[in-house]
């Protein structure tokens, strides 16, 4: 019985007594199979990592290889055509249809057709002038000349005829605008004291420029305040600035300023001719020169003025001579040199 028993139970080289025995057997098998599986995953991920390494740097190297084989074959081609470039130009000249380097792939350019001249022409220039020299007095502008002709009665035999003495007394206001007296004490040693009318003059016009403005400035005032309560048109605007500027305080000045102007010059320009006819030898000759009106470039008309002279027979039988001034002569005797026996 005890033999059956024996053999009976299975040999193992695990065999432990008691139900223990087979669970450790079973936890070693499986620990074992977990091992193996845990090794062959960690394994085959290594592998993944070590292609994808080797894969990136694999790209890297051909990227890199790629452009500096481009930056090769760029810095070729730059260098071919910078031997083009500087190529004497006595060289053949380059067809149409031919590339313009051997060893340029044309990647970089168009073939084009290429003048050698062409450099030559678009040369730096550095430009240098002179200036004519500017006229002293400017030319007057044809518009205002007419007016001056209308204004100043130039050209006309009425030219004398502009005064000024009643207007200027609308301006002369004392004290500060009209002369300015000569101190009591020194009236005496006043010289010039006939220059007080060009002061007197000047003070009118210093008046006058001020009544302008001030009849300006009005004007445009009153125009301002009608305009805020009246819807305004064509219409009623013209007719505002006719009252206000036409037939106002403004107009009445500005005319005013004007005939003080051409009254002074045309008393000035009066003064000028008495000073030459009063030389006329014969009074005939002087009345056919004051006849003769002053223009916009004499005080008498240039040709009325010649033809007038050649009737009287000329500049010289037509006028005084003129007596020339004496001039003292004064003789310089340089003294005697330092040393000299005087006889």
């Amino acid at each position: 019985m005890d033999n059956n028993e024996n053999n009976s139970i299975p040999e193992s080289p695990l065999a432990v007594a008691g139900p223990s025995g087979t669970a450790r057997k079973r936890s070693h098998s499986t620990s074992s199979s977990s091992s193996s599986s845990s090794s062959s995953s960690s394994s085959s991920s290594d592998q993944k990592r070590g292609k994808r390494r080797r894969h990136r740097c694999n790209h890297h190297k051909k990227s890199k290889r790629s452009k500096n084989n481009n930056f090769d074959k760029l810095f070729k081609e730059i260098q071919e055509l910078r031997k083009h470039v500087f190529a004497p130009t006595n060289d053949t000249l380059v067809g149409d249809n031919v590339s313009l380097c051997s060893g340029v792939s044309g990647e970089l350019f168009e073939e084009n057709t290429v003048d050698e001249n062409t450099y030559f022409e678009n040369e730096f220039t550095f430009n240098i002038e002179t200036k004519l020299k500017e006229p002293s007095v400017p030319p007057t502008p044809e518009k205002f000349l007419k007016l001056l002709l209308n204004f100043q009665r130039l050209g006309s035999t009425s030219w004398s005829d502009i005064r000024y003495a009643e207007t200027q007394k609308l301006y002369n206001h004392s004290p500060g605008f009209t002369e300015l007296q000569t101190n009591e004490e020194v009236i005496s040693y006043d010289s010039l004291r006939y220059q007080s009318n060009i002061d007197k003059s000047y003070a009118a016009l210093t008046f006058c420029v001020l009544k302008q403005k001030e009849s300006l400035q009005n004007a445009i005032r009153s125009l301002l305040a009608w305009a805020k309560d009246i819807h305004v048109n064509p219409e009623n605007l013209s007719s505002k600035v006719e009252e206000l500027f036409l037939n106002g305080d403004f107009h009445k000045t500005s005319s005013d300023l004007l005939q003080l102007v051409c009254g002074h010059r045309a008393e000035i320009i009066e003064m000028r001719r008495e000073s030459i006819t009063s030389k006329a030898k014969d009074p005939l000759v002087k009345a056919a020169l004051n006849k003769i009106p002053p223009s916009t470039s004499y005080i008498f008309d240039s040709d009325l003025f010649k033809s007038t002279l050649e009737k009287a027979g000329g500049d010289q039988k037509g006028f005084l001579a003129i007596k020339k001034r004496r001039t003292k002569k004064v003789c310089n005797k340089s003294p005697p040199l330092a040393g000299a026996r005087l006889t």
